[in-house]
């Protein structure tokens, strides 16, 4: 299992580093597909230190303990498996069904390496960086992602550009709902009623 973990990893770090052979290394199969999902179990910790540092927004208190908590862990869970199951269709549509479990693969095992970079940013947002600074750092930071889940979905289904822009954007537009949600989920009670 460990092999499979690091051939994954490497195959997305390529991935990062613009080599589409970077593809060879990530399983096209129903059992590569599912064994992918363990970058959800590999990343867990990082998501218990991110509840752990997560501040609420300004003029609000933070949530109580098992609310947030449980609010978080079933965003996680859904934040792993919506877009698997929104790019379905998608990709059938696109006829690509055959290269569809490398798909998801290859974006399962890029949270990974994303993190990286995204836990420097919040180590430095939480010490030394201006609130200003903070703001444009993450937005580039959010605009490498977008462009390195845009050449992993254009390479790994092999289709244009223009169609790897549309299922990445759908990606993100699920992952900004889904934000939207935990958050108005965890501060709802506290907002006044319009």
């Amino acid at each position: 299992m460990l092999a499979h973990i690091l051939r994954s990893l490497h195959g997305v770090w390529r991935l990062a580093m613009l080599d589409e052979r970077g593809m060879d290394s990530i399983e096209n199969t129903h059992e590569g597909f599912w064994r992918s999902f363990l970058a959800a179990v590999v990343l867990l910790p990082v998501f218990f230190l991110l509840i752990a540092m997560e501040r609420p927004p300004p003029g609000l208190e933070p949530p109580p303990t098992f609310r947030l908590i449980a609010v978080e862990s079933i965003g996680y869970i859904v934040k792993w498996t919506a877009f698997p199951l929104a790019a379905l269709p998608m990709v059938s549509g696109l006829k690509r069904d055959g290269r569809y479990f490398g798909f998801i693969a290859a974006l399962n095992w890029a949270q990974v390496i994303e993190m990286i970079p995204g836990l420097i940013l919040i180590a430095l947002t939480h010490t030394v960086l201006p609130e200003s600074a903070a703001g444009t750092a993450q937005f580039a930071l959010l605009a490498a992602f977008l462009m390195y889940e845009w050449y992993i979905t254009k390479i790994s289904l092999d289709i244009s550009g223009l169609a790897a822009a549309g299922l990445t954007f759908v990606s993100f537009a699920i992952w900004l709902f889904l934000m939207s949600s935990i958050q108005m989920l965890l501060y709802s009670a506290q907002l006044p009623p319009n």
